[in-house]
């Protein structure tokens, strides 16, 4: 059974992170009395009982499937350059992502006044994401949002609630009119090399700019 991770690249929220929809400023206290963790149980059945029970005799290892989300945040990207590597971080094959979502936001941390669901296209040409020597997508991506070009980004945006979920529907919430002040970037490597279990997984991101980003946080 193999074991299930998802890691997402945003805009990694601080102690001092505001709500996602303008607000106006207002002072407030909130006490907190208790907070309650709850936890799904599963029962299985006894014939499934009777095989986890001979296997915990046997003293097996098993896989126990699970996601989890992580969220990275680079603090500005590099000016007067239109290509952008970010060395995310090193993992083991196994803590290797299967999905990567990337968006970019202008001047919106702790800004009241901002609707911080709001994204920017960074006027992104081309995003990848690199495990080692493998790239996602294989091929590279020629968006011109100027120019109302990218529908290979959308259907990316599209696809992901169909293969994070495993079943036909799209469910996408931002239509493609809607995606060019909204754009979320998803990269799909579930479908990862096999070679990639055995080794250590170098996760990099690579992005090309039609037009030099100003003042961009991803």
């Amino acid at each position: 059974m193999e074991t299930t991770f998802t890691s997402v690249k945003v805009v990694e929220r601080a102690n001092t992170a505001l709500p996602g929809s303008p607000q106006t400023q207002s002072i407030a206290k909130i006490t907190i009395e208790s907070i309650n963790l709850k936890v799904p149980h599963l029962t299985p059945n006894d014939d499934i009982k009777l095989q986890l029970l001979t296997r915990i005799k046997a003293d097996e290892s098993m896989m126990i499937p699970f996601r989890r989300w992580e969220l990275h945040e680079l603090p500005a990207l590099t000016q007067g350059s239109t290509i952008e590597i970010w060395s995310v971080k090193t993992c083991s094959a196994l803590d290797s992502p299967r999905y990567v979502i990337v968006f970019f936001q202008t001047k919106k941390a702790d800004n009241l006044h901002e609707d911080v669901t709001l994204f920017d296209n960074a006027n992104i040409k081309s995003i990848r994401l690199a495990l080692n020597s493998d790239y996602y997508p294989q091929e590279r991506m020629l968006l011109d949002f100027s120019r109302d070009q990218y529908a290979d980004a959308h259907f990316n945006y599209t696809e992901f609630n169909k293969s994070y979920h495993n079943c036909q529907e799209k469910r996408s919430l931002v239509n493609f009119a809607e995606f060019k002040s909204r754009p979320m970037f998803v990269i799909d490597c579930s479908r990862r090399h096999l070679g990639l279990k055995s080794s250590t997984v170098d996760i990099k991101s690579r992005k090309n700019h039609n037009k030099k980003p100003q003042d961009l946080k991803k």
